[in-house]
């Protein structure tokens, strides 16, 4: 359940239009509870899933940053991999 949930998550946070109609259905109820056209608890309601929704994001950020980073060393110990075995072979 938690991974379903993750992933939901993960796929509203990486694509631009949900992400909008997210923040957008936010600050609309916020609004609207601030006007008092709806009731407080929406208003808290609709507060938290924000806050959800940003931590989501942040964790998303962080993890995509991580596998690029990981990427990154693997190809860079690769390519001095390759050049080390090179200048190997110019030696002899």
């Amino acid at each position: 359940m938690k991974n379903i949930i993750m992933q939901s998550a993960t796929s509203v946070a990486q694509n631009p239009k949900e992400s909008a109609g997210v923040i957008l259905a936010t600050f609309g109820t916020g609004v609207a509870t601030l006007l008092e056209w709806l009731p407080i608890v929406v208003g808290v309601l609709a507060s938290f899933a924000g806050f959800v929704y940003t931590v989501v994001l942040i964790y998303t950020v962080i993890s995509q940053h991580r596998i690029k980073m990981k990427i990154f060393k693997r190809d860079l110990t690769e390519r001095k991999a390759r050049n080390g075995r090179h200048d190997r072979r110019d030696d002899n």
